[in-house]
C-alpha cells in the first residue's frame, strides 16, 4: 500500500509537469515609454517627446500625440475617458528594420486651449496638471486606445506690483510674465473688479502683461 501511494504521487507529478510543458509561455510586452524634454512650462512653450518600445513593423505606424486636462489610464479611450483635449501632432514610429525600431521623436507646442469632443466648446488652459497621451495610427485607421501617458505641469504666471503700498486712489502698475497669451486681463482688489485705467487689457502673445 505504501508503494502504491508513492507511485500515484509520481504519476500525478509527471502529469502536472507535462501540462506545464504543454502550456505556451505568454510573451511579456515592453511598456510603451515616452519622455519629455521638460515636464513643466507655459502655453506656447515647445517640448520634445521621445518614444521607445513601441511595436514596430514594415508598415507605417504613427504615434498620435494628444494634450488633455482629463486623467486616464493606459488602455482607456480618447473620446470616452478623455473628452477635453487637443491633437497636437503625429510622429512616424521607426520601422522594424530600422537601427532603432519602435522609437520616435517629435516636438510639440503646449496649447492655450482645448476642445470638448462632446459639446465642441473651448476649454482654456490654466495652471495645473495636464496629460500627454499617445495613441497609434496605422493604415487601418486611428485607434483611440491610450498606449502611453506622461504628465505636464502648466505653471502659474508671475506678477509684479509697483508700488506695493499707498493711500486710497494710488495708481498701481501691474506687470507679469508666464501667462496665457492673447487673453483678457481681469484685475480685482479684495474680490472687487478694478477698472484698468491705462495699459493693455489683454496679455501679449508671449504671455506677458503691463497694465
Amino acid at each position: 500500500m505504501k508503494y502504491t501511494g508513492i507511485l500515484r504521487m509520481l504519476v500525478v507529478t509527471l502529469i502536472l509537469s507535462l501540462l506545464l510543458m504543454a502550456v505556451p509561455a505568454i510573451p511579456v510586452h515592453a511598456t510603451n515609454d515616452i519622455t519629455l524634454s521638460v515636464n513643466s512650462g507655459q502655453p506656447g512653450d515647445t517640448v520634445t517627446i521621445t518614444g521607445n518600445n513601441f511595436t514596430s513593423t514594415l508598415e507605417e505606424r504613427y504615434a498620435r500625440i494628444i494634450f488633455s486636462s482629463d486623467q486616464a489610464s493606459l488602455l482607456q479611450y480618447i473620446d470616452t475617458n478623455v473628452t477635453n483635449y487637443k491633437v497636437l501632432t503625429s510622429a512616424i514610429i521607426a520601422f522594424s528594420d530600422d537601427p532603432s525600431p519602435g522609437t520616435f521623436s517629435t516636438t510639440i507646442q503646449i496649447p492655450s486651449t482645448l476642445t470638448n469632443s462632446i459639446t465642441l466648446g473651448t476649454v482654456a488652459i490654466t495652471s495645473g496638471t495636464y496629460y500627454i497621451y499617445v495613441t497609434i495610427t496605422t493604415s487601418s485607421g486611428e485607434s483611440d486606445v491610450i498606449r502611453s501617458v506622461a504628465t505636464f505641469t502648466v505653471a502659474s504666471g508671475a506678477l509684479t506690483i509697483t508700488p506695493t503700498t499707498g493711500p486710497v486712489d494710488t495708481a498701481v502698475r501691474i506687470t507679469g510674465t508666464g501667462f496665457i497669451g492673447s487673453t483678457a486681463i481681469t484685475v480685482a482688489y479684495d474680490g472687487t473688479p478694478v477698472i484698468i485705467d491705462s495699459g493693455s487689457t489683454t496679455t501679449a502673445t508671449n504671455g506677458s502683461l503691463d497694465s
